[in-house]
């Protein structure tokens, strides 16, 4: 998970960066991205998302990652 620290009129704040690999290609069979894991529905909230749900996602990604076959 990628963190990247901010400094907001003194309060420090963490942020998930996007999990996003510019490798976007949705797989038909799994409905997931094959660079980052995300879905659709995933890919379109990030933005809106709080940073707790994005670590929260970022860990569910992770996962998926793990569980994912091969490309060759």
């Amino acid at each position: 998970m990628k963190l990247r620290f901010n400094d907001i009129n003194g309060v420090s704040v963490t942020e998930v960066e996007s999990p996003c690999r510019n490798m976007c290609e949705i797989d038909a069979r799994s409905g997931l991205c094959r660079g980052c894991f995300r879905t659709l529905a995933e890919i379109a909230a990030w933005p809106g998302m709080t940073s707790e749900a994005r670590r929260v996602l970022t860990e569910r990604l992770a996962a998926r990652s793990a569980r994912a076959p091969d490309e060759e």
